[in-house]
C-alpha cells in the first residue's frame, strides 16, 4: 500500500471512536481506538524447524512447523501480549509421539498425542499474554 513505517495508511471513523491503521514494521499493525488499543503480528513470519526440536521461537515468529519424531517437552519465548501464534505439529514415522509443554511458558488443554500415522498435522493456536502463551485452539490430525 505504499505506507512508511510510523505513518497512517487506513483510518475510519467507528462505532465508539475512530479507527487507526499504522505500519510498524514489515509484519506488524496497531489499532487504536477509544477503549482498544492493540499490537502484534497480523500475518506470520514462518519457521520450519528440525526434527524433534524443543525450543519454540514463539518471541521471534508466528507460525511454527515442528517434525516429530520422538517424545518431547517444548519451550518457548513469549511474544508481546496479544500475538497470535500457531503451531504446526507435523508426525514422522509410525509409532505415537506425547508432545507436552512446559507450563511455565504455555497454558495448554493437555498434551499432543501424535497418532501412528505419518504425515499427519496437528494446528495448535495460541495468544500471548506476555508471560505465557495460552492455547486458544486445536485442529488435528489432517492430511
Amino acid at each position: 500500500d505504499g505506507a512508511s513505517i510510523g505513518t497512517v495508511y487506513h483510518e475510519v471513523p467507528g462505532v465508539n471512536g475512530r479507527h487507526i491503521f499504522l505500519t510498524n514494521g514489515a509484519e506488524r499493525f496497531r489499532v487504536e481506538t477509544t477503549g482498544i488499543k492493540s499490537s502484534g503480528h497480523i500475518a506470520g513470519s514462518y519457521s520450519l524447524l528440525g526434527p524433534n526440536s524443543t525450543s519454540m521461537p514463539f518471541g521471534s515468529v508466528t507460525v511454527v512447523q515442528l517434525p516429530v519424531s520422538a517424545p518431547l517437552t517444548l519451550t518457548s519465548s513469549v511474544p508481546a501480549a496479544g500475538t497470535i501464534c500457531f503451531l504446526i505439529i507435523e508426525t514422522q514415522g509410525t509409532n505415537s509421539r506425547t508432545v507436552n509443554f512446559n507450563p511455565s511458558h504455555f497454558f495448554v488443554a493437555g498434551v499432543v498425542n501424535t497418532g501412528a500415522v505419518a504425515g499427519k498435522t496437528f494446528t495448535l493456536t495460541f495468544i500471548s499474554n506476555g508471560n505465557r502463551l495460552i492455547e486458544t485452539g486445536r485442529a488435528g490430525p489432517a492430511g
